[in-house]
């Protein structure tokens, strides 16, 4: 989502830019794998000839009741820093025994 509004057929269309003017813009992020989903909603002051990526990154806590969690930002391309602050996510959903691959 941009500004509550939702980005046409957005799955099929994840690896095409998406043009955004100038000023604050608030990107609504759903990370999904397999049945499992985590949201965050991002506040970003979009400027003109930048180009900005959606990072996620999955893993989860250690101990005995780990939860899953994701963490999704938003990076500038052309110098590789993060233009929002990383927000983690807990993962919902799944099932007992659903596989839940984890890169360490």
């Amino acid at each position: 989502m941009v500004d509550m509004l939702w980005v046409q057929d957005a799955a099929d269309h994840w690896a095409h830019p998406l043009a955004l003017s100038p000023g604050h813009h608030t990107i609504g992020v759903e990370y999904s794998y397999s049945n499992f989903i985590a949201r965050a909603h991002l506040p970003l002051e979009a400027k003109a000839g930048v180009t900005y990526q959606i990072m996620l990154a999955d893993g989860h806590e250690d101990g005995p009741d780990a939860r899953l969690y994701c963490e999704i930002w938003i990076v500038d391309t052309a110098t590789g820093k993060a233009v929002t602050q990383v927000y983690r996510r807990q993962v919902t959903g799944g099932k007992k025994g659903t596989i839940f691959n984890v890169n360490k």
